[in-house]
């Protein structure tokens, strides 16, 4: 329950700029936030579309860049 509500809290705060990790593992930038999904920035010129409740958490340490 505790978990949870830390879970809700940070989808809450998100703001444009912030670096996070989906439950599938992508990792991107925020671009942008609606009511129920917001804009993931993967790449230059690519953004896809993702339900805010995909959001695992925050990034703690960039991708290693290959």
């Amino acid at each position: 329950r505790k978990r949870q509500k830390e879970h809700e809290s940070l989808l809450s705060n998100l703001e444009n700029g912030a670096r996070v990790i989906t439950s599938g593992g992508v990792y991107g930038t925020v671009a942008g936030l609606k009511e129920k999904t917001l804009l993931l920035k993967v790449a230059d010129n690519v953004k896809i579309e993702v339900a805010k409740s995909a959001i695992a958490g925050l990034q703690s340490n960039p991708p290693e860049e290959k």
